[in-house]
């Protein structure tokens, strides 16, 4: 099996979910990303005439996630709400915070360690079901995750193919750069051929 590299696009503010928001990337492909940003503004008419549950989204005063707050440079959004939501059963169920989420439990001194044996894998069944899991505790009070009101999205398309494709390579630049040093380098009956 060829190794795989995962690459994830997303907005800067959002916590990374690299099983949800990203692609694979093999070795010896040539890959093309096309990302044309989604911008989803809802009118002050609808901010005022409609509360959260008949507009489906949250403005920022609205709702503030607990571990993942806008002062330690998050942005509230629909995937920082499920993550903090799995996060909160994670926290709940398992015992434990996954280790390299340390830095959002350092200031709430729950008195937890980092998930190890039979807690990670708790962890990690609650983590494959992100999504599942769709409640946050803002106050006291279970908050269902919304959208944003105001949210920047990235629609992305990815193509590959080989490389070098026989059938293209040959009209690249790179080409053209390789050729010389080839003739050059090659002597023999090898330089024949090309």
């Amino acid at each position: 099996m060829k190794n795989l590299f995962q690459i994830s696009l997303l907005h800067h503010l959002d916590i990374p979910l690299i099983r949800q928001t990203s692609f694979h990337i093999a070795p010896g492909t040539e890959n093309q990303v096309a990302v044309t940003p989604v911008i989803t503004h809802t009118t002050t008419s609808a901010l005022t005439r409609f509360n959260p549950e008949q507009r489906d989204c949250y403005t920022d005063d609205e709702i503030s996630l607990k571990y993942l707050p806008s002062d330690s440079g998050y942005r509230y959004g629909i995937g920082n709400c499920l993550f903090e939501a799995s996060f909160e059963n994670i926290l709940e169920k398992c015992k434990c915070y996954p280790g390299y989420n340390q830095g959002l439990v350092e200031s709430h001194n729950l008195g937890l360690k980092p998930c190890v044996g039979k807690s990670l894998t708790c962890m990690s069944e609650i983590l494959t079901r992100i999504g599942r899991f769709d409640h946050v505790n803002v106050d006291g009070t279970m908050m269902k995750c919304r959208s944003s009101c105001v949210d920047q999205s990235n629609a992305m398309y990815v193509t590959t193919s080989a490389f070098p494709n026989e059938k293209t390579f040959r009209y690249r630049e790179s080409f053209c750069m390789m050729i010389p040093r080839l003739l050059s380098k090659c002597t023999g009956f090898k330089k024949r051929p090309l």
